[in-house]
């Protein structure tokens, strides 16, 4: 056996452990494979990070740059589980970022298919999630507690809906086989999509050792009236200390307010780092200071509903990254946000705004302030105007911004700004910091590459030119394209691998 699979076998035999990590990380750098060396070490940081260190928008980051300088096999066998993947993986999710191996367990047609199955995933990847859907061939899952491969995954991901005729015979049966996997696993993250929080699974979950290690929930819940047995089945669970063992919280409900309100009647939750929300049922709409109380530590929140009501005047103290998706009045929200909210405390900030004109978004964005911000990403059609893009390059936080996202619209539309307005703009920035840029939807100048590799972004590594169109007759590139910068990096990456052209 050659040294790298000796190696290889000491780190499979226990994926949560960095020290033989770290060893492998050294002498692969003595053998010249400095990136390979310097992504292992990243990971060893990322899985010790805490959510409010200052460097994590920027360990991200680093790591994407070597997720598309490493060969995609030796990445599925050397990435492993982070808690960051869980809030951060949105960012990236068209680039080449780290994304689990899944085991499909409920396509197995018996028992020592399955098993094969689950040690294949195990032999080609450290990042992996088990996969059960009820409803699929339910006689196999009556092997699961014979099968130990499964509980050497990451995630369990359960999708508890009933089949075609209503029946509930394949989700109870599904149910009645998990309760008998009573040995600890290495789950760290549980995501479960049903269509009612059935007292059968709280029991299972809160109580069971196989769930115990879990620090990521992640509930989506459809189609149902909070009845007063699945409300019973909320507050146990709320007052559970499997709950109070919780890190992050992602909660995408179709529950009406005031149904909403009452599942958060057990708080406050103080041990909620990371907080995911996303309810467009509640026509009231949720109030910030309902989540500040109910959520006090909260570092990282993303919010994606119909209203949201700003009704404090203060964010949560420790809060370093916020997301807002908003279908509706978003123009009231960013004024109040605008005149209530101090926002200098943040290092990322996400605003996917889709009824609100450029003048308010623009003035929103002028009215940051602080010098902390390293990350900003606009998505939505008030980003596809010239006064934004200028008022872009001309914000404070301009000089300091590491990370730039900038969508026009959804991925299938295309902006409306000639090339030549874009280019013309893109000149006025002056983004010293700037080390990834993402340019989504827009028309751009076959002058693109020359622009962005001048000395007004002299930090730029990555230009992510999703869904653009490039007003030129070119070849499309079958590799990622480098173009020669002016700053100590001496390549910009352009991504993807192939951009779209309109020619002559």
């Amino acid at each position: 056996m050659d040294e790298h699979a000796l190696f290889r076998q000491q780190v499979w035999r226990n994926p949560d452990d960095d020290v033989p990590f770290l060893i492998y990380a050294d002498w692969l750098e003595e053998r010249g494979q400095r990136h390979e060396a310097e992504f292992l070490r990243l990971e060893c940081r990322l899985r010790q990070a805490a959510p409010e260190d200052p460097e994590l928008v920027d360990m991200l980051h680093r790591r994407v740059e070597l997720c598309l300088s490493l060969p995609s096999r030796w990445l599925d066998t050397h990435c492993r589980y982070t808690d960051s993947n869980f809030w951060f993986a949105d960012w990236f999710n068209h680039l080449s970022y780290p994304s689990p191996t899944s085991c499909l367990f409920h396509y197995c047609c018996h028992a020592v298919a399955g098993q094969r199955h689950a040690q294949q995933i195990l032999s080609r990847a450290l990042y992996r999630a088990l996969v059960l859907m009820s409803g699929r061939t339910p006689h196999s899952f009556r092997a699961l507690p014979e099968i130990p491969e499964l509980s050497d995954f990451d995630m369990l991901q359960l999708q508890l809906l009933p089949t075609q005729s209503g029946s509930m015979r394949g989700i109870q049966g599904l149910l009645r086989t998990l309760s008998q996997l009573t040995t600890p696993t290495r789950w760290k993250c549980l995501g479960l999509q049903c269509n009612q929080l059935l007292p059968a699974l709280v029991d299972l979950v809160t109580e069971l050792p196989a769930y115990q290690g879990i620090r990521h929930f992640n509930l989506s819940v459809s189609g149902h009236v909070l009845d007063n047995e699945e409300l019973g089945a909320w507050q146990r669970l709320c007052q559970s200390n499997w709950f109070g063992r919780l890190c992050g919280l992602y909660l995408h409900l179709d529950y009406s307010s005031p149904q909403w309100e009452l599942l958060l009647n057990g708080g406050p939750f103080p041990q909620i780092r990371w907080l995911d929300i996303s309810n467009h049922s509640n026509n009231r709409g949720i109030s910030l200071s309902l989540l500040e109380r109910l959520f006090p530590n909260l570092v990282c929140l993303r919010l994606s509903c119909s209203h949201l009501i700003v009704d404090t005047s203060a964010l949560p103290p420790g809060l370093r990254y916020l997301e807002l998706s908003l279908d509706h009045n978003s123009e009231s929200v960013l004024a109040q946000c605008q005149d209530k909210l101090p926002m200098d405390q943040l290092y990322g900030l996400c605003l996917h705004i889709y009824d609100s004109s450029s003048s308010v978004l623009a003035q929103f964005l002028k009215h940051l302030s602080g010098t902390c911000l390293r990350y900003l990403r606009l998505r939505g059609p008030a980003v596809d105007s010239a006064r934004l893009l200028q008022t872009l390059g001309s914000i404070p936080q301009g000089q300091h911004l590491g990370y730039l996202a900038v969508s026009s619209s959804s991925w299938s539309e295309q902006s409306e700004l000639a090339p030549a307005t874009v280019d013309r703009l893109l000149r006025r920035w002056k983004m010293p910091q700037l080390r990834h840029l993402t340019l989504g939807g827009f028309s751009l100048p076959d002058s693109i590459g020359d622009v962005l590799a001048s000395d007004r972004f002299p930090q730029l590594r990555l230009v992510d030119l999703q869904n653009c169109e490039i007003e030129a007759d070119a070849k499309p590139r079958n590799k990622p394209a480098a173009t020669a910068a002016s700053g100590p990096y001496p390549y910009i990456i352009l991504w993807p691998t192939q951009v779209n052209k309109r020619g002559s």
